[in-house]
Parts: structure tokens; sequence; C-alpha cells
């Protein structure tokens, strides 16, 4: 067996579910680990709109990483390429936690009335991305083990709208 059968599909791991320990010890930290460090960010940059900028363009570029490392990873793992091509055309950032893929990098990067305005949608439904989608993924809790490669993904995913939202 292969490190990206055992890591990335789980082959011959339990899965733990939703509510079991693992999955609540890592959705747990992780939300205070990123909710921790926006709140402490969030005060050292206080009235320093460049500062607060950085950081959210830091934010909405690992978005996009974490974005491309799973489309990259369904692809790699397909068994032919028109299944790949398939899987990446089901990954599209349509749900909406996958928005703030599009919306913190606009927010980090843009000016104007977008800006303000993707700013106000991160403000409303971050925080329920942030802690909703971090501890109620069922799917992926149900489908994967707890300490491989996509529910981490989405882990990192749904804590990072979290950070936005309360960071902003």
């Amino acid at each position: 067996m292969n490190f990206i059968d055992w890591f990335v599909h789980g082959k011959g791991r339990v899965i733990e579910g939703i509510g079991s320990p693992q999955h609540l010890i890592s959705s747990i930290s992780t939300i205070v680990i990123l909710l921790g460090l926006a709140v402490f960010l969030g005060i050292i940059f206080r009235g320093k709109r460049n500062k607060q900028d950085i950081v959210l363009r830091v934010a909405g570029i690992a978005l996009i990483f974490l974005y491309v490392a799973k489309t990259s990873m369904n692809f790699i793992t397909a068994d032919n390429p028109t299944v790949g091509v398939r899987r990446i055309a089901q990954n599209l950032p349509l749900f909406l936690c996958d928005l703030s893929i599009i919306l913190v990098p606009i927010i980090g990067f843009g000016k104007g009335k977008v800006r303000d305005v993707c700013i106000d949608f991160m403000s409303i439904w971050g925080p329920m991305m942030g802690v909703v989608g971090t501890i109620g993924d069922v799917y992926m809790y149900t489908t994967y083990p707890v300490f491989s490669f996509y529910p981490l993904i989405s882990l990192l995913n749904h804590t990072i709208s979290g950070f936005v939202a309360l960071f902003l």
C-alpha cells in the first residue's frame, strides 16, 4: 500500500466518524488556534490597514492553495483522464463555504464597492462557515478517516473562513 492510498483514500484505516474523539479534537483545536490567532492579529493590527490587508492576502492565497491542492489530488488519483475531468467539474467552488475561496482574495487584493460587499458577506456568513462547516462536515467525517487528506483540507478551508470573519 502506498502513501496516496493510505493518506488520501484512507485504505486500510478505520473511519472514526462524526462525533468521535479524533473528530472533536481536530475540529476544536483547529478552531481555537485559528480564531485565537484572528483575535491576536486583530488586536495587534488594529487601525493598520496595510497590515490587515497582508493578513487577508495570506488567508486568500492559503484558500486558493488548498483548493488547487484538492483539485489536483482529485485529478491525480483518478483512474483515467475522463474521470479526472469529471471530478474537477464536481469540485467547482459552488457551495456556500467554497465562496470564501473567491471572496477572501477579493477582500485582500480588491478595492472599492466590490471589496465592501465581500467584507459584508464574509462578516455575515463566515462565522457559520467556520463553526458549522468545521464541526458538522458530516460527509467528510463519515467517508474518510479524520486525519487524512480531504478532511484536513475541508477543516482548514472552513476554519480559515471563520478566521477571516472574526478578523474582519
